[in-house]
This record gives structure tokens, sequence and C-alpha cells, in this order.
């Protein structure tokens, strides 16, 4: 994000519909540099280490139970459209 847009993100506080999306893309901002820092700037790390840097916890669910179908069905709507 630009240092002009910045400004007008904090600037404009009549502009609601600015600052959502500015809120939004600082939240981003902020983790993608938790997640650096904490895998020491490493492009090489886990998924599971990422996960952890943003404070998310990744647990292994049953093939055979109704969270895991939903997981799948989410997963592959999303890939196909």
């Amino acid at each position: 994000m630009s240092f002009q847009a910045f400004c007008q993100c904090v600037n404009d506080k009549a502009s609601l519909v600015l600052i959502n999306p500015c809120s939004v893309m600082f939240q981003l901002m902020k983790d993608m540099v938790s997640v650096s820092e904490a895998t020491d700037w490493s492009r090489q790390t886990s998924t599971q280490s990422k996960y952890r840097a943003l404070r998310c916890q990744v647990t292994a669910v049953q093939e055979d139970s109704a969270e895991f179908e939903t997981v799948k069905d989410n997963l592959l709507n999303s890939i196909v459209g």
C-alpha cells in the first residue's frame, strides 16, 4: 500500500468505505510480518510453522467424519469455482 493511500485511510474519517479495506490490509501486513519473523524470514518453512506463527491450531480430522467431508467439499469448490 502506498504512503498516499495510507494517509488517505487515516485522515479521511468521513469515508467508512475506505477504512474497512485499509484495516483489512493493515491486518494482512501485520500477519505477514508476524509469520516472517516467527520463521526467521525463511521462504522454505513448513505450513505448520506458519499456522503456529499466526496463533492458529491445526489438528487432524477423522476421514470418516462430517467435518472432513465439509472441509473437503469447501476445498474442492474453491478450486473448481
